[in-house]
């Protein structure tokens, strides 16, 4: 989970969530809310991130939701989302799956915003 742990964009958090489910890939990914300092009555802001992103990457058809309730979600990478991350990066020569995990340092932002607005942006 620390690979999402701390994200407060949606672009980190779809990056995260996509490589985590890529690494568990055909089963499915559990992302429990304790792992973002989960609270009854705290802020929230980390959890309604990760849910409207998980949500967003299910109405574009990468990721399938298994189950979602007050404490946790589960949710496995559809065969098109897997055939998504399989495919050569925009401007780049490798797979977006690699291009996702290998970004590191400053580049990180900029790369992951470029990948994942193509992603969202309708290829």
């Amino acid at each position: 989970m620390e690979i999402i742990q701390g994200k407060d964009s949606f672009n980190e958090m779809a990056t995260g969530i996509l490589v985590k489910l890529h690494a568990d890939y055909p089963v499915y990914s559990s992302f429990d809310f304790s792992d973002f300092g989960w609270k009854p009555r705290g802020d929230r802001t980390q959890i309604d991130l990760l849910c409207y992103t998980l949500q967003a990457l299910s109405d574009m058809g990468y990721i399938e939701i298994i189950s979602s309730t007050d404490m946790d979600s589960a949710a496995k990478l559809t065969p098109r989302g897997l055939n998504l991350l399989q495919q050569q990066a925009p401007g780049a020569g490798d797979a977006i799956i690699n291009v996702l995990k290998g970004a590191a340092g400053e580049t990180r932002s900029a790369v992951i915003g470029a990948v994942i607005g193509w992603i969202f942006g309708g290829k």
